[in-house]
């Protein structure tokens, strides 16, 4: 099911209003939200800011987790498991564009820390897979023991 972008704009920045952070992402405005998508089915929205993350349900429209570490650049979950993979913003050494950490929202622990040589652009996962997306090449790891 696919929502129409001014739904999606809506959720989002109805979420804004209760934390206090802005539609702009990114560029040379001063934003309070560095990042925004759906899961693979549409049923859960995450969001990046510079306090840290939180994962919405779409219908009905829900905060379901929320974490305060540190900015997050991108959040991707794992359709509607507690399986998350986060890539920081870079405003922490800890919370690093390069370093990618998988982890359970359940439990809170960090179930794998991956970090590389450039800024990660995107990550991707499926059931099987997990494929991260750098400048110049993509690295697909397995998922059951996140080998390549």
């Amino acid at each position: 099911r696919e929502f129409p972008r001014v739904y999606v704009a809506t959720l989002i920045s109805a979420s804004c209003r209760r934390s206090s952070c802005s539609m702009n992402l990114g560029g040379k405005y001063n934003s309070g939200l560095l990042f925004a998508d759906f899961n693979q089915d549409f049923s859960c929205i995450s969001v990046g800011t510079p306090e840290g993350y939180k994962i919405f349900n779409s219908d009905p429209y829900l905060n379901v987790f929320s974490q305060a570490d540190g900015g997050i650049g991108l959040v991707e979950m794992l359709f509607s498991t507690s399986l998350v993979a986060i890539v920081g913003a870079g405003d922490q050494p800890q919370l690093s564009p390069r370093r990618l950490q998988v982890l359970n929202t359940k439990t809170r622990q960090i179930i794998c820390e991956l970090n590389f040589v450039t800024a990660i652009l995107k990550v991707l996962l499926n059931r099987k897979r997990m494929v991260v997306v750098m400048e110049t090449k993509l690295h697909i790891y397995d998922i059951s023991n996140m080998k390549i």
